[in-house]
């Protein structure tokens, strides 16, 4: 965990201000090297005979989750033999089924493609065996039991324990990942096919569980030893120098929140008309967040509409215009508008996530508010307004012209009739918005399909291609480099040349040691120290270090500190040139003395020269053949050319950078894909597979 999560949650804490469901035991042994397994001692409520079972839990595993045939039920006791159940991954993210028996195993299930766990997701695993028989045990992944997940178990499985979070016959335990709701019942095949997980907490009778036969239901409280049910007390070995003690976190066990993703030329949603969608004289809430992927280029992209112009049937319409400011358009009649001009109170910026709400209170006054904060109030806006038989339109209008469609994404669209939420300025919502009293519509919110809803009176319908995006305003990201191939490019720009001024250099990092003089961005392309390139990295000379270079045409400007930020954790990284002086900021920390640095670099830091050469800028590598290559996380990158940005030590920030004065760039943040930027003067393209990741430091571990 990193210093920020350790701020923003505690140990065996939550966020503050956060309303979690349940709780998960947070398996790390990043700090020590070895992690510690939950066990429950040998019982005959674990022997299963030759009857069924149900072992089930929810698990969220990093992407940089070490795979030592890590168990995630093991039920032989040490040392002993006998028929025993082994559910482990396989040296990766495959899950293995072995039955024991006495002195030899059996391969029952997998590994195969279809016994993969998705990395940096809540995943439902359940191992079910409903009896003797061909593919009588199936292990299901987030419902779903493939071919090559299925196998026969006729083990006859006397008393067992029960342990998880450690290593399979006798190995080293690394076990990296949170586990939540682990749940085993005895003499009970709870899924005999396919399901949909409910992604809510397990109790003795969900799923038609029958209470006296759920043996074990533990992982879901704060405590990480504490249980539902158990047979006897859960232990975990004591805390020593390479072994840490367990511990929770709270967490929601959904996965991420989504957008729908329009492009201003035939895409929108619509639902045919219903009296829920109706406004007519009631009070009511509007709300979503919205995404401008560009400038608004004409007046009258709507981004929330009902009615029609053809049909005289006008009732209301939220607008973006050319100006790119938000007009009111409502009708207390079906041939004509009215209008109120930028209710917005300005422009609205496009690349970033804004919430737009549009009100009725009982007192008749039309409110409305951008990022929480009330740009218009006042009774014009708000008369009764006409009710005709036309649909009800996202990112576009019933009418069918570009000029109305809306090149925007649009997440957590609510509709509420009959309830006015905000009386002042408000803080939106940090969390997915949920189906509150009186709540008519709530939508664009969903992974599985642009027309699913939480809450619809009626079918959406998509019109042209709206996308489901990955990008919404509650989840943060970074971008996984695999260490081989993976890397982000921009060719040559002078936005990403610094010349002799000052510059800031900033980002998150949660990596591992790989490679010689690993590069985590900068512009040395080849093995030459061609004048003005610079890089920054964290590996130099195969040791743990954090290094500045810059290349003067016949070797380097460097020096580096023997700091390891290369252990799996979240670290702020700053490197920041002021009137000459260059200095690293770990974690808001100021590095003092170089533990090294090259004869030309004195104790002060002081490196004049130019940083501007006509090189690519490398993220995740650099352009030499080999060692030198990243592996690990990387999340909010931001250069900005021309300031100093930090100065004395700093509390980095808890929440995503904005593109403050001088930014030049800002990436590795954005959920629509891994190559997506806030800012950049140019394109960025990847080579090899570089991964959007919701790891991220700002939330809880592995994202929530």
């Amino acid at each position: 965990m990193s210093p920020i999560q350790q701020m923003l949650l505690g140990v065996g804490a939550v966020a503050s201000g956060v309303s979690y469901e349940t709780f998960a035991i947070d398996f790390d042994p990043s700090p020590k090297g070895a992690s510690n397994e939950i066990k429950c001692a040998s019982t005959s409520d674990f022997a299963f005979g030759t009857g069924a079972f149900t072992i089930e839990f929810y698990i969220n595993i990093p992407r940089l989750m070490p795979t030592n045939h890590v168990v995630i039920f093991e039920g032989r006791p040490d040392g002993t033999n006998g028929a025993y159940v082994t559910l482990y991954f396989n040296g990766n993210t495959q899950l293995v089924h072995y039955g024991g028996s006495a002195n030899s195993v059996g391969e029952v299930i997998g590994p195969s493609s279809d016994t993969e766990v998705p990395y940096e997701k809540w995943v439902h695993v359940a191992l079910v065996r409903s009896g003797t028989g061909s593919n009588q045990t199936k292990l299901y992944i987030n419902g779903v039991s493939g071919s090559n997940a299925q196998g026969t178990d006729t083990q006859d499985y006397g008393n067992q324990e029960c342990k998880f979070g450690g290593a399979h016959a006798f190995n080293t335990p690394i076990f990296k990942s949170l586990v939540s709701n682990y749940r085993v019942t005895k003499g009970q095949a709870i899924y005999s096919a396919n399901f949909t997980p409910s992604f809510a907490p397990l109790t003795t009778t969900s799923q038609s569980a029958t209470a006296s036969n759920v043996k074990l239901l533990c992982a879901q409280a704060s405590n990480p030893l504490a249980a539902t049910v158990t047979p006897s007390t859960l232990t975990q070995e004591s805390e020593t120098a390479s072994r840490p003690l367990n511990r929770t976190i709270g967490v929601n066990l959904i996965g991420p929140a989504h957008s729908v993703d329009f492009d201003g030329t035939g895409d929108k949603l619509s639902i045919a008309n219903h009296s829920d969608l109706q406004i007519g004289s009631s009070t009511y809430t509007m709300e979503f967040w919205v995404y401008k992927n560009a400038d608004t280029p004409n007046d009258y992209d709507c981004w929330a509409a009902k009615g029609s112009n053809n049909n005289s049937t006008r009732e209301f319409a939220i607008e973006s215009m050319s100006d790119q400011t938000i007009d009111w358009y409502y009708a207390t009649a079906g041939n004509s508008w009215s209008t109120v001009e930028d209710v917005s109170d300005g422009a609205i910026s496009n690349n970033q996530w804004v919430h737009i709400c549009a009100q009725k209170d009982s007192n008749g006054y039309f409110s409305f508010f951008v990022n929480g904060t009330r740009t218009y109030n006042s009774t014009t806006g708000g008369a009764t307004l006409n009710t005709g038989a036309d649909p009800f339109c996202i990112a576009g209008f019933a009418d069918a012209n570009t000029n109305f469609e809306s090149n925007v994404k649009i997440s957590n669209f609510r509709f509420i009739k009959g309830t006015a939420l905000y009386s002042s300025s408000f803080t939106p919502s940090t969390e997915p918005l949920t189906n509150v009293t009186n709540t008519k519509l709530l939508c664009c919110n969903d992974s599985s399909s642009t027309t699913t809803a939480t809450v619809t009176p009626g079918t959406i319908t998509a019109n042209g291609n709206p996308l489901v995006s990955g990008s919404n305003p509650f989840h943060k990201y970074s971008v996984f480099f695999d260490g081989s191939d993976d890397y982000l490019e921009m060719g040559s720009h002078s936005d990403i040349q610094f010349g002799t001024g000052d510059f800031t250099i900033e980002l998150w990092w949660n990596g591992m040691s790989h490679g010689s003089y690993t590069q985590i961005i900068g512009t040395q392309s080849v093995f030459d120290a061609n004048t003005g390139t610079w890089r920054i990295g964290t590996m130099f000379g195969d040791a743990n270090r954090v290094y500045f270079a810059r290349g003067n045409g016949s070797g380097f400007d460097e020096f580096y500190y023997n700091v390891d930020v290369n252990d799996g954790s979240w670290h702020h990284i700053a490197c920041v040139r002021a009137s000459n002086i260059v200095t690293f900021y770990i974690d808001g920390v100021a590095q003092g003395t170089p533990d090294w640095r090259s004869a030309s670099v004195p104790e002060n830091r002081t490196i004049s020269g130019t940083c501007s050469s006509n090189e690519d800028l490398w993220i995740g590598k650099q352009g030499r053949p080999s060692g030198v290559w990243a592996k690990g996380k990387m999340s909010n990158i931001r250069l900005v050319k021309g300031t100093a940005v930090y100065t004395s030590n700093f509390t980095p920030s808890t929440t995503p950078l904005t593109a403050i004065t001088n930014t030049v760039l800002l990436c590795c943040n954005d959920g629509a894909s891994d190559e997506a930027a806030t800012v950049s003067p140019a394109s960025l393209s990847r080579g090899g597979a570089p991964q959007l990741s919701e790891d991220n430091p700002f939330d809880d571990l592995y994202g929530r």
